[in-house]
């Protein structure tokens, strides 16, 4: 888990630091060990390089607490399930503590952890009334019943520490579904109007190992501000069996540089067949951009022709018919999609028009004459 040492591990050094405690921890690669109470942190993965390796956490000895980041992503309660059941010491109080953004209510997470206590409404501030209201007289019963307790935060709980700024784009999003789910942790539901659904999403934890074809597909940005759309960045590919897979969403704000740097080390890590780049708004200059950094990428220019609705909806008819399957964590892309409808929104859907690029290329089927 790299992650932990390259993100984690040094904001614990700091705080550590400014406690004026580092002389009782011993920090390594992958752990952190208070000298002191003895008690130990190690930071590990499921994620492997065959699928998820659930396996090799059960196997540690002498675990009480997992703290899982990031839980929205996990598709799979099946492999939830043996993490769960890991957590078994006798004369310790054993706690699994789940970190995680807005959750959609169809998904098995929500269903699961939070639907027994949000059922109850939110005030409005997105909090569960039945843990914001102490007046409500089966909070403790359904806290008891379920086994789970909720914090629910929102940028509000830690405005005193952010930019001014940023706090102000927060701001202008007030009244917005990205407001709602992004700044205040507001579940979700589909939006009405929208192409998909939560079922519409098939999960497999890796891709097969050969492809018919893939390409890496970008939507990019007009301009590179703290302000500006995302430039789309999604890899898809199709394979032997007729079905297609998004292979790995890097949607992100970038400047020109970065995401042609972005989309040619995507081309090279996936062996991709061609870049298809989305050239409306900048013509030829998304295309000798990518070449500039890097000559060798081959890539394909696609102009919009037809409006966002028109271009989605074949896409949208490839999902209903179960042929496109989603490999590893795509969650903010799933959320995009679910979220998005042409009806009620006219905001650019980045990852979602990079996708739909992608898939569009990888399903056009070539005219036959017959003479």
């Amino acid at each position: 888990m790299t992650s932990a040492e390259k993100s984690i591990i040094p904001e614990f050094e700091e705080k550590i630091d400014n406690l004026g405690v580092r002389q009782h921890f011993k920090i390594r690669k992958n752990t952190i060990k208070n000298t002191k109470t003895g008690v130990e942190i190690i930071f590990l993965g499921i994620k492997g390089s065959s699928g998820n390796q659930t396996a090799r956490l059960k196997s540690i000895k002498g675990i009480t607490t997992w703290v899982y980041d990031e839980f929205e992503e996990h598709p799979d309660e099946r492999t939830f399930d043996v993490i769960d059941q890991s957590i078994r010491e006798k004369n310790y109080q054993n706690r699994i503590i789940l970190i995680s953004n807005a959750l959609h209510k169809d998904s098995w997470q929500y269903k699961r952890f939070l639907d027994p206590i949000y059922r109850h409404g939110i005030d409005e501030r997105g909090y569960p009334k039945v843990l914001s209201n102490t007046k409500f007289k089966g909070r403790r019963k359904i806290l008891d019943d379920h086994h789970t307790e909720v914090i629910h935060t929102t940028y509000l709980d830690n405005i005193n520490n952010l930019n001014e700024q940023y706090v102000d784009l927060i701001r202008a999003l007030k009244g917005s579904r990205k407001y709602d789910i992004d700044f205040l942790g507001m579940h979700y539901d589909t939006t009405d109007g929208a192409l998909w659904n939560y079922e519409s999403f098939i999960h497999l934890d890796d891709p097969p190992k050969s492809m018919m074809k893939i390409v890496v597909a970008i939507d990019p940005a007009v301009t590179a501000n703290a302000d500006s759309d995302e430039t789309g960045i999604v890899v898809c590919g199709k394979g032997f069996d007729d079905k297609y897979y998004v292979l790995a969403d890097h949607t992100g704000r970038y400047t020109p540089n970065q995401w042609a740097s972005i989309s040619c080390r995507l081309y090279h890590q996936w062996d991709a067949n061609e870049v298809v780049c989305e050239t409306n708004n900048g013509g030829d200059l998304v295309e000798s951009n990518i070449r500039n950094y890097d000559s060798t990428v081959h890539v394909r220019q696609v102009k919009a022709s037809r409006g966002k609705i028109m271009r989605a909806e074949p896409v949208a008819a490839l999902y209903e018919q179960r042929k496109v399957i989603h490999c590893g964590k795509l969650h903010k892309l799933e959320q995009e999609m679910a979220t998005w409808s042409p009806e009620l929104s006219d905001k650019s859907p980045d990852r979602l028009d990079a996708l739909v690029w992608g898939l569009t290329r990888l399903s056009k089927r070539k005219r036959l004459f017959v003479v």
